[in-house]
């Protein structure tokens, strides 16, 4: 079992998010499952509808959006892990 995973089991967390962990871990393909969890979020459904539509890896259509629009995707990337 992943620490973070023993830890939360642990410890009196937040019920829904222990409840989310143990289906995933349950789930027998937990990519899957963040995938489906995914497309209820009607933000995250439509960029996945335009990945699935652009026929692209989402790095590659994230890149080609960043150029169209006049951005540098790397400088975009560096933002977020600072």
């Amino acid at each position: 079992m992943n620490s973070l995973f023993r830890q939360m089991s642990q410890q009196q967390g937040n019920p829904s998010l222990l409840n989310m962990i143990n289906l995933m871990k349950n789930s027998g393909n937990p990519q899957q499952l963040l995938y489906q969890m995914a497309r209820q979020n009607p933000q995250i459904q439509s960029v996945l509808n335009l990945i699935q539509q652009s026929g692209k890896t989402p790095k590659d259509l994230f890149y080609e959006t960043a150029e169209k629009r006049g951005i540098n995707p790397d400088d975009v990337l560096k933002q977020l892990t600072t």
